[in-house]
């Protein structure tokens, strides 16, 4: 008897443990969702105007995404989504944020790190990319995926986070032309 009462006051909790979850992250691939990452960003931006230091974003979009589902199917184009995702978190360190921002799109939000410090992971990512090949489906071996990347960084590009969203935005889409 006992042992059921507790079982009926600890399943609220796990059942309202699972509804922020939701709320908080992107449902097919568990990273933070964009209003979590507007939070952590606004945190981010709080703690470098305080302790005097940068902090940037990446904004990334994959090139040509809507094709791998075309051709694929979005079962297959989710698959790939969560296998990205691991292998782009794998490629930073565990202080910085990595989140869905929409569709293909992701942003990352790199603490303490500067102009130079973002290009060099923006390289990082590039070269891991160019050398990967997707294999979370059996049988496909995607090796051609790319992702654009915008950079802005605080305090130099902007001071505010609207005013950094948008052009680490621009910049992605430079970055995109300047690959077509």
């Amino acid at each position: 008897m006992i042992s059921k009462l507790l079982s009926m006051i600890k399943r609220p909790s796990t059942i309202n443990q699972r509804f922020k979850r939701l709320a908080m992250n992107d449902p097919l691939t568990g990273l933070p969702n964009q209003r979590t990452l507007v939070a952590t960003l606004d945190q981010e931006l709080a703690r470098s105007e305080q302790y005097h230091h940068s902090s940037s974003i990446l904004y990334l979009d994959l090139d040509d995404f809507k094709n791998v589902n075309d051709i694929y199917g979005h079962s297959i184009g989710d698959a790939i989504l969560r296998e990205f995702t691991g292998l782009i978190r794998s490629l930073l360190r565990r202080h910085d944020t990595l989140g869905r921002w929409r569709d293909e799109e992701f942003l990352i939000i790199l603490s303490e790190t500067g102009k130079e410090g973002a290009q060099v992971i923006v390289e990082r990512i590039h070269a891991t990319l160019a050398g990967y090949s997707f294999s979370s489906v059996k049988g496909l071996h995607l090796s051609h995926l790319s992702c654009s990347i915008g950079i802005a960084t605080y305090p130099t590009t902007a001071l505010l986070r609207e005013q950094l969203l948008t052009a680490a935005d621009r910049n992605m889409y430079v970055a995109k032309q300047q690959m077509h």
